[in-house]
C-alpha cells in the first residue's frame, strides 16, 4: 500500500518536472507574450507637455535564471510610416514611463518588455504594450499695433493673437513695461503713448486646462517704435490733364481741365 502511494507521488513529480522542462524549452525558443494596449495622459498633449504612458509588460517564469527588463519609450512617426525612437529609459515593473515631448507629430509610446537569461544573454517573452497619440503645437502668440507705427499722444490699439495650446485663451497686458500685468485684460488693448521712441509692451496669454489637460502660460514681448509726429509723406500729385476741349474763341466759364485749341 505504501509502495503504491510512493509510486503515484513519484509519477506526479515526474509530470511536474516535464512541464517545467517544456516551459524552459519554450523560453529558450524565444516565445513571445501577447502585446496589450497601453494608456496615456494628458488626453491632448501639446509641445512641452510631459506625457505618461502606462503598460503592464509581462513576467518571467518563476524558478528560472531569467530577469525581467522593462523599457519605456516614445517613437515619432516618420513620413514613410516608420517610427523613430525619440526617448527611452529603463523603468521599474510598475509600468509607467514619462517624458517631455519637444516636437509636434504622431507618436507611439509604451512599455517594451522581455526576459533575459543572466548567464548567456538569451531572451524570451518579448512584448510591447503600446498606444498612439498626437502632439500638437504649444501655446504661442504675437502682438500687432494700429496704426503702425503709432504716434505720440495719439490713440493706438495693441492686439494679441494666440496660437496653439488649447483654445479658450485669456490675456493680460503690461503696457508701460513696469513688470505689472493687468493694464488691460482683453486681446485688444487701447493705449496712448506719451513719449516718442522705443516702447516695450508685453501680453501674458493663458490657455484652458479643461478636459484633463494642463493649462499653459506664455509671455509675448514686442518693442514698438512710437513716431514723434504723424506721417510726413506728402499726398500724391493729381493726375495729369489729358482731356482736350476744342472750341471757338468765346467767353465762358468752366471748372473742367482742358487744353485749348483755337479754331478760325
Amino acid at each position: 500500500m505504501h509502495a503504491a502511494r510512493w509510486s503515484a507521488s513519484g509519477l506526479t513529480v515526474m509530470r511536474r518536472a516535464c512541464a517545467v522542462s517544456l516551459l524552459l524549452a519554450a523560453a529558450a525558443a524565444g516565445s513571445a507574450a501577447p502585446a496589450r494596449a497601453a494608456t496615456f495622459s494628458p488626453p491632448n498633449p501639446v509641445v512641452g507637455d510631459t506625457v505618461t504612458v502606462n503598460g503592464l509588460g509581462s513576467e518571467c517564469y518563476t524558478g528560472t535564471s531569467y530577469t525581467p527588463v522593462y523599457t519605456g519609450k516614445f517613437e515619432l512617426r516618420q513620413p514613410n510610416g516608420t517610427y523613430t525612437t525619440v526617448s527611452s529609459a529603463p523603468i521599474s515593473s510598475s509600468g509607467h514611463y514619462s517624458a517631455q515631448v519637444t516636437q509636434a507629430g504622431d507618436y507611439r509610446g509604451g512599455i517594451d518588455f522581455y526576459c533575459i537569461n543572466n548567464p548567456d544573454g538569451t531572451t524570451y517573452n518579448h512584448s510591447y504594450d503600446s498606444t498612439t497619440f498626437t502632439v500638437t503645437a504649444g501655446l504661442g502668440g504675437s502682438i500687432s499695433t494700429s496704426p503702425d507705427p503709432p504716434t505720440v499722444n495719439q490713440p493706438a490699439t495693441l492686439s494679441a493673437v494666440a496660437t496653439g495650446g488649447h483654445p479658450g485663451y485669456t490675456f493680460t497686458w503690461d503696457l508701460n513695461n513696469d513688470g505689472t500685468f493687468g493694464d488691460a485684460t482683453s486681446y485688444d488693448a487701447p493705449y496712448t503713448f506719451t513719449t516718442a521712441g522705443p516702447h516695450v509692451v508685453k501680453v501674458r496669454i493663458t490657455d484652458t486646462g479643461a478636459g484633463g489637460n494642463p493649462a499653459h502660460t506664455v509671455t509675448v514681448s514686442k518693442t514698438i517704435s512710437v513716431s514723434a509726429t504723424g506721417s510726413s509723406t506728402p499726398p500724391p500729385p493729381p493726375p495729369p490733364c489729358v482731356k482736350t476741349v476744342t472750341f471757338k474763341l468765346s467767353q465762358f466759364k468752366t471748372a473742367g481741365c482742358f487744353t485749348p485749341s483755337l479754331l478760325s
